[in-house]
């Protein structure tokens, strides 16, 4: 088996992890199952149920946003927004 050499400098290795590691920055409006729950009064299951709703719908998008945990750590947690319904106009 022929053996194949593979020449990769450092500078492109650091440009692909960058890439590969790059999160989209969700808008301000994001908010998680946790922060959805607080603000409509929800249990947890009414909160996922409606998500599943709306994410059947294709009315869902999901995001990763930073939220501080209990113990102070900083994690990236799924955070969501809704699609408003278009409305057809009445011809």
């Amino acid at each position: 088996m022929a053996r194949v050499t593979l020449s990769v400098n450092e500078a492109e290795i650091l440009s692909e992890l960058d890439g590969a590691l790059a999160v989209s920055i969700a808008p301000a409006e994001a908010r998680t199952r946790q922060e959805i729950n607080a603000a409509k009064g929800w249990k947890e299951e009414k909160t996922l149920r409606a998500l599943q709703v709306l994410g059947k719908q294709g009315r869902l998008m999901a995001h990763q946003v930073q939220r501080k945990s209990i113990d102070g750590r900083e994690m990236w947690v799924p955070a969501y927004t809704v699609i408003p319904v278009t409305k057809k106009s009445s011809r």
